[in-house]
């Protein structure tokens, strides 16, 4: 009978390898969870929670019910007004192009490159992104179109405003280089004054519920 020759060595060897195979895939695995439970108690800090205080938690939901109590009513408000404004453009066909709202912000990106300020750090002071500059003009613009029949400015109230504001303009500066921006001023101010009487009109046909009380 012939013996069965065991090589213990080989053996060892491979047992050895399964070893370090199965640590390293265990190390992974525990790696993996460790990663898992930061990320995921960073996501609920953040979720959940918006500052400590000597240790003691400040939670967004007290955070939120503040700025409701405070801030709810204008707010919620503004968001009328916003929804009855677009569909009041839709009523009328009114529409605002990207290359009509892109004119705007590279005119007022040139007024703030005059005082050394870019866009970006502008709207950074403001705390308010590009993307609400952007529907900012885009209401402004659709209103503008809207109340049109209702605005009118004329040269006597250009030459009247450059006169009374003449000492905010540099020195030298004839009224002819200014008429355009002098008009654009006169017609916001007009434009925010109309604006007050005709989203009352406006509210007042609408059927608005409100499911919330600040």
């Amino acid at each position: 009978m012939k013996k069965l020759k065991v090589d213990l060595k080989s053996i060892s060897k491979g047992v050895c390898k399964k070893c370090s195979f199965v640590k390293t895939k265990k190390f992974k695995t525990v790696l993996g969870v460790v990663v898992g439970v930061v990320v995921l108690g960073f996501i609920i800090k953040t979720v959940f929670l918006a500052a400590f205080v000597n240790g003691r938690p400040i939670s967004r939901i007290t955070l939120i019910k503040n700025l409701e109590k405070q801030y709810g009513t204008t707010a919620l408000s503004t968001l009328v007004e916003k929804s009855l404004i677009y569909q009041e453009a839709k009523k009328q066909k009114v529409s605002v192009s990207k290359d009509e709202i892109q004119n705007e912000i590279t005119a007022i990106e040139e007024i703030l490159k005059a005082q050394n300020i870019t866009l970006d750090q502008a709207l950074e002071a403001r705390g308010q992104t590009r993307q609400e500059l952007e529907e900012q003009i885009k209401v402004s613009k659709i209103l503008e179109v809207i109340l049109a029949d209702k605005i009118t400015v004329t040269d006597k109230e250009i030459a009247d405003y450059f006169t009374t504001n003449k000492n905010y303009f540099d020195k030298g500066t004839l009224l002819e280089n200014v008429k355009d921006d002098i008009k654009s001023e006169l017609v916001q101010q007009k434009l925010a004054d109309e604006y007050t009487t005709w989203i009352a009109g406006i509210k007042e046909k609408a059927k608005v519920f409100y499911l919330l009380k600040f």
